[in-house]
C-alpha cells in the first residue's frame, strides 16, 4: 500500500513541479499502454498503425519529459524507442 501513496506523492510533487511535464509522462504512459495493449488484444493480428503511432506519442512525449527531467540514459531509451517505431511506421506503408 505505500507504493500506491509514493506514488501518489510523486504526482503531486510533478503537478506542483510543472504541469507540462505531468501531462508530458502521462501522455507517454497511456500511449504506451495503447500500443501495448492493441499488440496484445488483438493478437495475432493487430492493427500496426494503432500501435506504432500510440508508440511514437509514447517515445516523444517521454522523451520531452527526460529531457526536462535530465534523465540522460532514459532519453537514450526514448531516442531508440523513437527511431525503432519511425523505422516500423516507414516498412508499414512501404
Amino acid at each position: 500500500m505505500n507504493l500506491f501513496r509514493e506514488i501518489k506523492v510523486f504526482w503531486g510533487e510533478t503537478w506542483r513541479e510543472s504541469k507540462t511535464l505531468f501531462f508530458a509522462e502521462m501522455t507517454g504512459a497511456i500511449s504506451g499502454m495503447i500500443g501495448a495493449g492493441t499488440l496484445t488484444l488483438m493478437a495475432p493480428n493487430p492493427n500496426l498503425l494503432i500501435s506504432f503511432s500510440a508508440y511514437m506519442v509514447s517515445s516523444l512525449s517521454l522523451l520531452y519529459a527526460c529531457h526536462i527531467r535530465k534523465s540522460s540514459w532514459m532519453m537514450m531509451l526514448m531516442m531508440f524507442y523513437t527511431f525503432t517505431t519511425a523505422i516500423g511506421l516507414i516498412r508499414l506503408f512501404t
